[in-house]
């Protein structure tokens, strides 16, 4: 059997065609393969998983969906529960997230995949389509968030700087990297954690109003400090993207319960009509 899992990108049809055509040379069935892992906001890329499903199943293949956070292991187990032979995956993306968090897909593909194929396509020389400017209109306003939670963190802690400890006081800046990881993403998120960071040592970490440090366990506080902030921003992004996942998944199965209670009561042709529409 063949996988060939595909995501949200402009090169999902491409791929499923492909994919079709490896199949019918090596006479193996094949499968479509889509992993929600909550990160897919896009309305157009949702649009482009459903046409390259569309596309699959016109073309004699079997389209699977299935709901994990690490999109490579998943990819994995079900190919060996599937008996499969063969994994085709495009190219991942260049995204500096992903130079800085690990590899992409492919590559964790023929890292981890010990006994299977893996076939990565090269991605299409052609541009994409500009995106909209709106989405980098909220994405400024994600991290104006960022900004404002650090300013309001730092006035909140110099407030109390009397009351609580030192490593008390970090806290507070911890609590607005997770306010900006629920409301936003990752990189807001991860930009919070810098500039409290940046915050917690001008402002509590002697000599105060200055970025230099004198003793050695600050260091270690700091870096500390920023290990925390961008890992529970990190795990509160994922959560908030997961969650966003489960309601529209729960959203899409209250409308086929209704479209299937609908058809239940249709009698002819016309009634199935209006019911599908």
């Amino acid at each position: 059997r063949l996988l060939v899992g595909v995501d949200g990108d402009d090169q999902a049809e491409r791929l499923v065609r492909h994919a079709s055509r490896v199949a019918q040379r090596r006479h193996l069935p094949w499968s479509l393969v889509h992993v929600d892992n909550g990160r897919l906001h896009d309305e157009n890329g949702r649009q482009r998983i459903q046409a390259a499903q569309q596309l699959a199943e016109r073309l004699g293949g079997e389209v699977v969906v299935l709901r994990a956070a690490e999109v490579a292991r998943t990819l994995i187990e079900h190919a060996r529960e599937r008996r499969a032979s063969l994994v085709l995956v495009g190219q991942s993306r260049d995204r500096w997230r992903r130079r800085l968090f690990g590899a992409g897909v492919a590559a964790r593909l023929l890292r981890d995949s010990h006994g299977l194929e893996v076939n990565v396509l090269d991605r299409d020389v052609q541009r994409s389509a500009p995106k909209p400017a709106a989405r980098y209109v909220w994405a400024w306003r994600h991290y104006l968030l960022a900004l404002a939670a650090t300013v309001l963190a730092a006035g909140l802690a110099w407030a109390v700087t009397s009351v609580l400890a030192l490593p008390n006081i970090s806290l507070v800046f911890l609590a607005a990297v997770l306010l900006v990881a629920v409301r936003t993403s990752l990189g807001p998120a991860l930009a919070c954690a810098m500039l409290s960071f940046l915050a917690y040592d001008y402002l509590f970490i002697a000599p105060n109003f200055s970025l230099s440090i004198q003793r050695e366990e600050d260091v270690l506080t700091l870096v500390f400090f920023l290990l925390m902030a961008a890992l529970t921003g990190n795990l509160a992004a994922r959560q908030r993207s997961q969650l966003q996942a489960l309601r529209e998944t729960q959203a899409q199965t209250i409308q086929l319960l209704d479209l299937s209670r609908r058809l239940t009561g249709a009698t002819d042709r016309q009634a199935v009509l209006e019911a599908a529409h």
